[in-house]
C-alpha cells in the first residue's frame, strides 16, 4: 500500500527523501494531484501544504512561489497587480514546470522552462540546493533548475520557483480560425500571440490569441468570430515538425500549437531515457529514489 505524506516545510521534505532512501523505497512527487501519473512508488510525497507567494518584484519582473501553490491562485494574485505568467495550467506551479507543458503562449514566450529564472530544489540525496537568480542574466555554470523542467520529478523536487512575469496586456482576445489558416497566420504580420488547435469536440477547431492595446486587437481580430480555447488536462507531450502539428489531430485526441512543434496528447508514449538524463540522474539521485 502506498503511503501518502504531506510535509509542511522544506526540512520535512528532505527528511522524507532521506528516510525513504535509507529504507530502499521509491518516492513519487505530486502537487494538487490533478494529473494521474502512474509510478511504481512506495511513498507519495504531496506538496499540498508547501504553498504561498514569497516575493514579487515589479522592477525585475519576477515572482517567487512555493511549488505546491495552485497556478490559478498565482495568476489571480498577479492579475490584481497588472501582471501575469504567460502560460496556462490547471495544477500546481511545481507541476507546470516539472512537466514543462506547452500552451498557446509558447510561440512567443517559449516553454515554461524558458521563463524559469531559478529554483530551490531537493535532490534525491536529500540535499537542498538553490540554483539560478532573479533576472535572465546569469554567470556561467550548469542550470540545474532548467534540467528539472520536464523531468516529471525524477531528478529532484521543486521547493520554490522564481518565474519571469510580464505586464498584462490591455486586451486579450481569442478568435476562431480555420485549421488550414492556423500555421500561415502564425507566420503572418498579424503576429498573434499563439494558435491552439484541438479535436476535443470530435472535429478540429482552432483558436488564435491576439493581445496588446485594445485598438490594435480590435483591428487584428476584425472579421473573426469570438473563440474559446480548448483544454486537454493531460501531462503527456508529443513532438512533431514545425508546421506539421495538425497531423497529430488526425491520429489521436490532442491539443496542438502551430509554430511550436508540440502538442498535448491524452495517451502516454514510450519514452527513452537519454544519456544526458541518466547522467543527471546519477548525479542528483544516484539511488534512484525519485520515480
Amino acid at each position: 500500500m502506498v503511503e501518502i505524506v504531506e510535509p509542511r516545510d522544506y526540512d520535512e521534505i528532505k527528511d522524507v527523501i532521506l528516510e525513504t532512501s535509507r529504507d530502499e523505497k521509491k518516492v513519487k512527487v505530486v502537487g494538487t494531484q490533478s494529473n494521474e501519473l502512474e509510478a511504481d512508488s512506495d511513498v507519495l510525497l504531496s506538496l499540498r501544504k508547501i504553498t504561498g507567494i514569497l516575493d514579487l518584484s515589479e522592477d525585475d519582473n519576477y515572482v517567487k512561489v512555493k511549488a505546491g501553490t495552485p497556478f490559478h491562485e498565482v495568476q489571480e494574485f498577479l492579475r490584481r497587480r497588472g501582471y501575469m505568467i504567460p502560460h496556462s495550467y490547471w495544477g500546481s506551479v511545481g507541476g507546470l514546470f516539472s512537466l514543462n507543458l506547452p500552451s498557446v503562449f509558447s510561440f512567443w514566450f517559449g516553454l515554461p522552462k524558458d521563463i524559469l529564472l531559478g529554483a530551490t530544489i531537493c535532490t534525491g540525496l536529500g540535499e537542498v540546493v538553490k540554483s539560478g537568480g532573479v533576472t535572465t542574466k546569469f554567470s556561467s555554470g550548469y542550470k540545474i533548475w532548467k534540467a528539472l523542467s520536464g523531468s516529471m520529478g525524477k531528478l529532484g523536487v521543486f521547493l520554490d520557483l522564481t518565474i519571469k512575469i510580464i505586464k498584462t496586456p490591455e486586451e486579450m482576445r481569442f478568435v476562431k480560425v480555420k485549421s488550414d489558416e492556423a500555421y500561415p497566420l502564425m507566420m503572418s504580420n498579424k503576429r498573434p500571440w499563439g494558435v491552439a488547435c484541438g479535436n476535443v469536440s470530435g472535429e478540429i477547431e482552432c483558436e488564435a490569441l491576439f493581445a496588446g492595446f485594445s485598438r490594435s486587437v480590435e483591428q487584428l481580430s476584425s472579421g473573426y468570430e469570438p473563440g474559446r480555447i480548448q483544454e486537454i488536462r493531460s501531462p503527456f507531450i508529443k513532438n512533431t515538425r514545425l508546421g506539421d502539428e495538425l497531423r497529430i489531430l488526425n491520429e489521436e485526441k490532442a491539443l496542438v500549437f502551430p509554430g511550436v512543434g508540440l502538442g498535448i496528447v491524452e495517451k502516454r508514449e514510450e519514452v527513452r531515457l537519454t544519456k544526458s538524463f541518466l547522467m543527471l540522474k546519477r548525479a542528483l539521485d544516484p539511488n534512484f529514489v525519485l520515480v
